[in-house]
């Protein structure tokens, strides 16, 4: 998956990564999931199905970082991963109007 990110302040030092932070538990723990440099574009493998939150954390040339989460932050953006092909299957059959009967083209039907 691919998340799209945005640089809207940066010091002389310039930046130096960008990292992804993800959560499966609505910012009760979270884990980084992908660095890149700057420009690259930020993928991560969530895995599994599952409802994922994200954080950017955005680092300068100088070691300097925006807010790292932490327990109970919540996060800014949400993903649900779904790839499970839903199923199913006539389980019945039961009318819905009067009976109808057609033949020869022609209708002959209830009321």
């Amino acid at each position: 998956m691919v998340f799209d990110y945005e640089i809207t302040k940066k010091g002389a030092s310039d930046i130096r990564e960008i990292q992804l932070w993800v959560t499966v538990d609505n910012g009760m723990t979270w884990q980084e999931a992908a660095t890149v440099k700057p420009g690259q574009p930020l993928r991560a493998n969530l895995g599994k199905d599952g409802t994922y939150g994200a954080r950017v954390l955005i680092i300068s040339g100088s070691g300097v970082f925006s807010v790292a989460p932490k327990r109970g932050d919540k996060p800014d953006v949400t993903v649900v991963v779904d790839t499970v092909r839903p199923e199913g299957r006539l389980s019945g059959v039961r009318p819905d109007t009067a009976p109808q009967l057609f033949w020869s083209g022609e209708w002959f039907g209830g009321q």
